[in-house]
């Protein structure tokens, strides 16, 4: 069965949605965005996965990536307790991103899905897009879509990683 097209879907809101591994197995997406890292800000960094156990989900991002489906971390929500109040605010979360969940390391920095890197970040933020403003400073560009949606690009300072999320 050949792929239906450009088909993204998001997963991790509903635990009775079965395993990320299976959502990719069905052959209909070609993208999954993983949802929420819906606490941010102040120093504080939560990811909120709607009762999908952790353990193993690593191994799904790989496996998903190895049949040719893009894994993207979504982050905001709805109702979230997120803010970036400052440019510093905004440049600690691209940090929290880079080092935690897209392509480096550092010593005493959790991965929480171990050695899987996504393939991109997607801003799904309330209201409007203020904090896509305050995001601009730790991005290389940014594009702006309906419903405050954002797909920043890995600044350059990064080692010129590239896009974080490549949106069409």
């Amino acid at each position: 069965m050949g792929k239906t097209g450009q088909l993204t879907i998001f997963w991790g809101r509903n635990k009775d949605e079965g395993s990320l591994r299976e959502a990719c197995d069905t052959g209909l997406y070609t993208a999954v965005i993983m949802s929420f890292l819906n606490v941010y800000g102040h120093g504080k960094y939560r990811l909120d996965l709607s009762g999908h156990p952790l353990a193993g989900i690593g191994g799904d991002i790989r496996h998903c990536q190895s049949v040719g489906v893009t894994v993207s971390l979504s982050i905001g929500g709805f109702g979230g307790d997120y803010a970036l109040p400052t440019n510093r605010s905004a440049l600690d979360l691209a940090d929290h991103l880079w080092l935690s969940y897209l392509g480096s390391r550092r010593r005493g920095v959790r991965r929480p899905f171990g050695r899987a890197r996504f393939d991109g970040v997607d801003l799904f933020l309330e209201p409007a897009c203020a904090e896509c403003r305050a995001m601009e400073p730790a991005c290389a560009g940014c594009r702006r879509e309906a419903g405050g949606e954002a797909r920043p690009m890995a600044s350059s300072r990064r080692g010129g990683a590239g896009p974080v999320q490549s949106g069409s």
